[in-house]
Parts: C-alpha cells; structure tokens; sequence
C-alpha cells in the first residue's frame, strides 16, 4: 500500500514522531465492578453445569449478593470503609463459586470429557482465578498496583495505561507509536501492555530509513529527549524539535527556528491527526471484541484516513493536469 502512496507524499525526509492510545470500548474498571462481573459469570457457568449434570443447585448467598451489589451501585458517596466491605464479601463469594465450579467440572469430565462446552468454560475460569488472586492480593496488602493488572474479565489482554491527562489519569486500550510523513500516519509499534515510548525512537528512525530513505528532520516531544536520544539523532545527523542543552552555538538563530517549526507541525498536525481518526475513523473507542480484530480495527480506522489523504491529493493534481490546457487557450 505504501509502495502505491510514495509518489504522492513529499518532503519524504521530514517526520513526526508521537504516542497515543485507542481506547477500547468497555465500562469503566474498577475493583468491584471487575469482582461482581467474576462472580455473575462463575455462578452462572456453575449452575449449568449442574444442571448438565442433574445436580442441585449448591447453597450460596449469590441472589443475596445481588440485592447489596446493587443497592451499593446505587449509592452516590461511597466511603472507603464502605468499599473495603463490599470487596471483603466479593472476595468470600468468588473464592467460594470458584471451588464449586471446580468440582462440577471434575465431575463432568468423568462422564463426558469431551464435551464441547468445558473447552469454553476452562480458559476463562482460569482468568477468573486470576483476577481473585490478583485483587484477594490487592486487598490483603492494602495496595493498588500488581504486575499485569486485569481490569476487564471480557477482555483480560487489557492494561492500565497511565497518561498524566487531566480528565483521565488511565486509559484502557492498545497504546501506539506514530510516525507521520507529509500527513500520512504509519504505526511503529502498537501495543495493550503499557511502555515507555521513548525508547522507541531509534526503531521509529530505522523503520523510516526503510521506508523511504535517510531522514533529516523529526518533530518529537520532550518525552523523547533522553541523552541516548540526542546522541543517537546527533550521530545520524537528523536536526529535532528538542530544546538544546548546553550553551548555544554560532547558528542557534537558525536551529531555533527550526525547532519551532518542527513543534508547530507535530503539536498541531500530528496531535490533529488523532483527534480526525478518534471521531470520523471509528478510534474514538474501539468496539472490536477481542484482541485480534481490535488490533485490525486500528489498523484499518489509521490506514483509511491516510488513504482518503491520498484520494484527496490525487483529486486535486487531476484538477489542475485538466485546467491548464483551458487556461492556455485563454491567454492565447
């Protein structure tokens, strides 16, 4: 696709380099709200495996766990005693259907090991565990940070990415790293685990050499400014939009200039570039549901922006290859 494009974008030597993240479609995680999704599904899951079975239902306080979820959803101030509670008889409960549902699939699987539906109730059982080992040890060291949190049991790929916005100190998707040639955006890495992006820089640069060539000029953010960073862009002979260290030299003047020019480009361009694919290319939230088709999904809403760029161009260079003939005529 980008073999067919070259002809159409220009100043091939210039880039802008930036992260964003897609967020994905899902309600807003919190610890209970994850808890009670674990608990309906497990309840669920085991109650008709009973019933495959021709057993009885167990004793449990699930219907009565449902009244308090919901009277505790309906709260609008809810304190940190209050949650502390709630999460405490979550956490019973999930423990508790978590062994009743172990045993009823032991004993399916004596009588018919083949069933289709154990292949679809074990993998997500084995999230649920997770999550309760993950949030019983949340709860018991009183902490809310662990290694590959879960924050959604429908889409457990998912991690907290941590952007330092002022509505939203998290957000809940794939994270990329852009490269954007004469208006055209290219995905360097894309990622559901969070990461550092700076230290995606020195692939951004080899993969645009790749593309088209030696690259002189790049437009990133102060998050890219690392001395590795620097030393590396200097050892390549590319000019950045980062602010100099040091005392400045005989041609600051011009090196000025053309860092502002460089953050002018990447701060409105690049940044509005996002903003374009999020709410007319369908990225604002990704409704894929799984992570396969939402990787796609980015894909595509990111390549069909650039190929309505392009389409665009191409219009416009017809327009004027057929008016200069008829402007000709006129002047004759």
């Amino acid at each position: 696709m980008l073999k067919s494009w070259k002809g159409d974008i220009t100043h091939q030597h210039i880039q802008m380099n930036d992260a964003t993240a897609y967020e994905s479609y899902i309600k807003y995680p919190t610890d209970i709200k994850l808890l009670w999704d674990s608990v309906s599904w497990v309840f669920e899951t085991m109650h008709a495996v009973y019933k495959k079975l021709g057993l009885t239902r167990p004793r449990s306080k699930y219907r009565e766990q449902q009244v308090n979820q919901m009277v505790y959803s309906k709260k609008r101030r809810k304190t940190y005693k209050m949650i502390r509670v709630r999460k405490r008889a979550l956490l019973y409960l999930l423990n508790k259907g978590i062994n009743l549902l172990d045993e009823g699939i032991d004993q399916l699987m004596k009588e018919s090991p083949t069933l289709q539906v154990l292949f679809e109730i074990q993998p997500k059982l084995l999230i649920v565990k997770e999550i309760y080992r993950q949030q019983n040890y949340m709860f018991e060291n009183n902490t809310k940070k662990i290694k590959d949190r879960i924050v959604s049991l429908f889409k457990p790929y998912l991690r907290p990415i941590v952007r330092g916005k002022e509505r939203n100190n998290a957000e809940f998707g794939a994270k990329a790293v852009i490269s954007q040639v004469d208006g055209i955006n290219l995905i360097d890495k894309l990622s559901f685990d969070p990461f550092n992006e700076a230290k995606e820089l020195r692939n951004s640069i080899e993969k645009h050499k790749e593309r088209f060539g030696a690259l002189k000029e790049i437009g990133i953010d102060r998050i890219y400014g690392t001395n590795e960073n620097r030393k590396y862009m200097k050892e390549q002979g590319i000019s950045h939009s980062l602010v100099r260290k040091g005392k400045p030299g005989k041609d600051e003047k011009q090196k000025k200039e053309l860092r502002r020019k460089l953050g002018k480009e990447r701060s409105t361009v690049l940044e509005g570039s996002f903003g374009n694919e999020k709410n007319h290319y369908g990225l604002r939230k990704v409704k894929a549901r799984n992570e396969f088709t939402e990787i796609i999904w980015i894909f595509f809403g990111i390549m069909t922006a650039n190929a309505v760029k392009i389409s665009k161009r191409r219009s416009l260079k017809r327009k004027k290859i057929n008016n200069e003939p008829q402007q000709l005529k006129i002047a004759s």
